[in-house]
């Protein structure tokens, strides 16, 4: 019904500041009064004799520009380091975020790192929260996930909202932690009841699928039903798919419908096609194929599969608009290079009815295409009521839109009907080195292999070994060594080893552009990177650019010569950086 990874996503927040639960900062005034001025003077006199808890808080004032004085973050720092120097954990993490973004001293994240440990180390849960994020990215400390996840539960185990939600990613996704549904369940929950919209929204999720719990659909739409109402626009769109199939809830067209615009109006793509759905079946909402066009347009834009086929399909029918085939080509090229299966199928049959000039022209226009960066979800930093100065980021989980399923796609001839969601689980595949392998050592011989194997390969993949990326890359292609396959992942690991000038990247980067697989198909760039792998004498290239020939026009084979002609050139000049 509802294919929704929990992937973290991140956002930045805006800065917090909060003061020690000792003092309350009054708000700032346009000059010191008396009483401000009196108790200014006070706290500088305690802060100058030494009294580590008065540093800190002159710190906080020099930072917010408080009690009347001008904000003056080299003037906070100076404090901050004071009272750090004490081993005061407020104030050791304030100069760590000082550090890290570059306030009143020279920007430096390693620095940082050592003063927010300092601060975690003493049991600041705030701080232990940023380090673990530290750990996930690789700021100033080596990657780590362990580590990350370790770190993570110090500050859970304290009530952090945003620590319990990262520590229940970790387990969805086994990063640090051996993988568990039901302890991510576990700390989800705690999040949630802390009112925390990401993990009501994740908690909803897990009762949808029966994922680390018994599957209730009632329960799922109490969750989904609390962050929506918290502006969480993928709860908002779950929230609305239920009103529509009547799951966990009575069935409700209008309500549905509710739902999907307040989260498309915040430009979540699969809201924006899911309403369009409506618009164009006449659910919820009175029949408007001009409106239908609109939504699809606006989530098609941002590379949402299901609005690309449902926009093609009125592009193909003249819905909402003017007949345009191929428009509609570009179109299901694009969604077809997603997984979309009805856009796959339509593009083949359309295929045979579209002359060759308009082929490669719908071809072209679907290459130009750029999808819109358009912000999907506003967090609002209330959310996040931990002490000290500031979040440096706050991790979130959301069902990304490109990873969900509308409820219903417009099929060819414009109806709706339910589309199943991806199976999520991972596909072992015989090993072409030992045909006579049994299906039980075989997925044995997978599981081990994917323990060791590909986080060693990611690594080096990451780190820009060519060959390594190639060999992820094909690993992503067919589904192997504890991957899901995923088409659009292998064309980013192909791309990235093909521009390294690796032969069998970008052979296996052609087929890709070819075929239309995580990428959307245009033979023209096939070729061309089957000429640049056929160069240096891949058999395969070779054999693959000979066909194209036989089968685009010669201003396409001009096209195609000119683009690997361009790269060629391109890759002799010497990069440049920024000064």
């Amino acid at each position: 019904m509802r294919n929704l990874e929990l992937n973290p996503v991140r956002t930045i927040l805006m800065t917090v500041l909060l003061c020690a639960a000792s003092m309350l900062l009054p708000r700032a005034q346009a000059g010191p009064s008396d009483a401000d001025a009196k108790q200014l003077s006070l706290l500088r006199a305690k802060a100058e004799h030494g009294d580590a808890l008065s540093q800190f808080e002159l710190g906080l004032v020099f930072n917010l520009g408080r009690f009347g004085v001008a904000t003056n973050y080299e003037e906070a720092v100076k404090w901050y380091r004071k009272a750090a120097g004490q081993n005061q954990a407020d104030a050791q993490f304030n100069l760590g975020v000082c550090y890290y973004q570059g306030q009143g001293v020279k920007q430096d994240t390693v620095v940082a790192l050592t003063w927010i440990r300092k601060a975690a180390e003493q049991g600041d849960a705030q701080a232990q929260y940023n380090l673990a994020l530290c750990y996930d990215e690789g700021e100033g400390v080596r990657r780590d996930e362990v580590q990350m996840a370790q770190w993570f539960r110090r500050a859970a185990e304290q009530n952090h909202a945003g620590a319990q939600l990262n520590l229940g990613i970790c387990y969805v996704k086994g990063r640090g932690v051996k993988q568990d549904g039901v302890e991510a369940v576990k700390w989800y929950r705690q999040a949630a009841e802390q009112h925390l919209a990401q993990a009501q929204y994740n908690l909803g999720a897990c009762y949808d699928y029966g994922d680390g719990v018994a599957k209730n659909a009632e329960e799922a739409v109490k969750w989904y039903r609390q962050a929506a109402r918290q502006n969480y626009a993928a709860a908002q769109n779950n929230l609305g798919l239920c009103y529509l199939s009547g799951a966990g809830v009575e069935k409700n067209e209008a309500e549905a419908v509710k739902w999907f615009r307040e989260a498309a109006e915040q430009n979540m793509a699969q809201a924006q096609a899911s309403l369009g759905v409506c618009y164009a079946t006449g659910q919820g909402v009175a029949r408007d194929d001009v409106a239908a066009a609109k939504w699809f347009r606006q989530a098609a834009g941002q590379n949402c599969a299901p609005g690309q086929y449902n926009l093609a399909v009125c592009y193909r029918d003249g819905q909402g608009m003017k007949r345009d085939e191929v428009e509609a080509y570009k179109w299901l090229l694009l969604a077809g290079a997603q997984g979309n299966e009805g856009a796959r199928s339509d593009m083949t049959r359309l295929e045979r009815q579209l002359t060759r000039e308009q082929l490669a022209e719908g071809q072209r226009r679907a290459a130009d295409f750029k999808p819109v960066a358009i912000p999907t979800l506003t967090v609002p930093p209330s959310e996040y009521r931990s002490a000290g100065l500031a979040d440096l980021r706050a991790k979130i989980a959301i069902g990304e839109a490109q990873t969900q399923n509308a409820p219903v796609e417009a099929s060819s001839g414009g109806k709706g009907g339910e589309t199943k969601a991806p199976a999520a689980v991972v596909k072992w595949f015989r090993d072409p080195d030992n045909p006579k392998e049994s299906g039980e050592d075989r997925a044995k011989n997978e599981a081990e292999s994917s323990q060791w194997y590909l986080p060693a390969l990611r690594a080096q993949a990451e780190g820009g070994d060519a060959q390594a990326q190639n060999q992820l890359g094909e690993a992503y292609s067919a589904g192997k060594r504890g991957v899901t396959k995923d088409a659009v992942e292998a064309v980013k690991w192909f791309r990235q080893a093909a521009d390294q000038n690796l032969p069998a990247a970008q052979c296996n980067l052609g087929a890709c552009y070819e075929r239309g697989d995580g990428v959307a198909k245009y033979e023209v760039e096939a070729y061309k990177w089957d000429l640049l792998a056929a160069a240096q004498a891949d058999t395969k290239a070779k054999r693959n650019a000979f066909m194209l020939e036989l089968l685009l026009s010669s201003e396409e084979l001009a096209d195609g010569k000119r683009l690997a002609q361009d790269w060629l050139e391109q890759r002799k000049k010497p990069s440049t950086k920024s000064r």
